[in-house]
């Protein structure tokens, strides 16, 4: 998991009670998807301009740009190959930001994808 600025097993990630997030449910997310396990860029591009929008709109500064965001998706989805390739190929990719308790709280991270 990365996990503000450094990547993080899933067991050692933290996120402060007093992170806005939790405390008043304030912060931004967006979910994709890989395909064969692979992310589609220009699926990936669509859900960061969404991303971005709406960080906009609730004032919440980005840390990065949507080329590294990008990056870190993609890195997830390598770091996790090897649950992907279990779960079937098919994995869902969060992104989450919020205004922290003190800084910023970024993340990424997957999970399988469980189709309706």
């Amino acid at each position: 998991m990365y996990l503000n600025g450094a990547w993080v097993p899933d067991s050692e990630a933290v996120v402060s009670i007093h992170d806005q997030s939790f405390v008043h449910g304030y912060g931004v997310f967006d979910t994709a998807r890989t395909y064969g396990g692979r992310l589609i860029p220009g699926k990936v591009q669509q859900h960061l301009t969404r991303f971005f929008a709406s960080a906009k709109a609730l004032h919440i500064p980005q840390p990065m740009s949507k080329d590294e965001w990008a990056a870190i998706m993609q890195e997830t989805v390598e770091r996790n190959a090897h649950k992907i390739e279990a779960w079937g190929g098919d994995a869902w990719v969060f992104i989450r930001l919020t205004p922290g308790s003190k800084h910023f709280f970024g993340a990424c991270d997957c999970c399988s994808y469980q189709p309706a």
